[in-house]
């Protein structure tokens, strides 16, 4: 029982993790991309408030449109994952 809460908890920590982390990579993508060709941060930051509204029309579209198909497959997925791994160490002994 317990493996079976801790693998669903970890995989409703990912589905809801990945939509916001999916949303900050866009927002500093012009940063990374400034610092990585050396224009400087200037030209990225003239860029602005843009990547802002990208950034949460990514998230949204994550969050509305990967996230439940996801979480619909990761959730069992990981409740028989993390239920798996702790009878394996019951039936090991530890």
């Amino acid at each position: 029982e317990q493996g079976a809460f801790v693998g669903s908890a970890m995989a409703l920590g990912i589905v809801a993790l990945v939509p916001i982390l999916a949303g900050v990579y866009v927002l500093l993508f012009p940063l990374l991309l400034s610092i990585v060709t050396g224009q400087g941060l200037h030209y990225a930051i003239q860029l602005y408030p843009e990547p802002l509204w990208t950034a949460v029309d990514v998230t949204r579209t994550v969050a509305t449109a990967w996230s439940p198909l996801v979480g619909a497959l990761l959730v069992p997925l990981g409740a028989v994952a993390g239920w798996a791994s702790q009878r394996r160490r019951r039936l090991s002994g530890h």
